[in-house]
């Protein structure tokens, strides 16, 4: 019972930190002695359901609204997308990846160029997408666009 008890005070302790991976290690770890521990359960079900947002911003410096027109006004050399996991306030949560772009004045923005990258953007943390299927990119388009 004291090394549950341990394991689930660490797991606590990284998941308060951000650090999913490690927590849901622990978490594991004390469902396999115990299946039915009930926070284990619970918390290591908050991490597999945990929503993920792509924000059209380099967090965390981009974040908010326009963020893709603050990158230009500010005249910064790239722009771009975040993946990242949704906490209680806006554009926070573990960063999956990025998505980048140089920007090159004049700017020319091309969105089918943009909605494809998106897509394999995605698609690398979401592997049930078929790139292939363009019934998927349609839907993608329509949801972010």
């Amino acid at each position: 019972m004291n090394d549950i008890s341990n394991a689930l005070q660490m797991a606590l302790k990284h998941h308060q930190a951000g650090q999913l991976k490690e927590a849901e290690s622990f978490y594991h770890q004390i469902l396999q002695e115990n299946p039915n521990h009930p926070d284990a359960l619970n918390l290591s079900g908050l991490i597999a359901h945990q929503t993920i947002n792509l924000h059209f911003g380099l967090l965390p410096r981009y974040g908010g609204c326009y963020p893709i027109t603050w990158s230009v006004l500010n005249g910064e050399k790239q722009a771009g997308s975040t993946l990242h996991y949704m906490e209680e306030n806006f554009d926070e949560g573990d960063i999956l990846l990025y998505w980048k772009a140089h920007l090159k004045f004049p700017l020319m923005i091309c969105p089918e160029n943009f909605t494809m990258t998106t897509i394999v953007l995605i698609s690398t943390k979401i592997p049930a997408l078929k790139l292939d299927d363009p019934c998927c990119h349609q839907q993608l388009i329509y949801l972010f666009f």
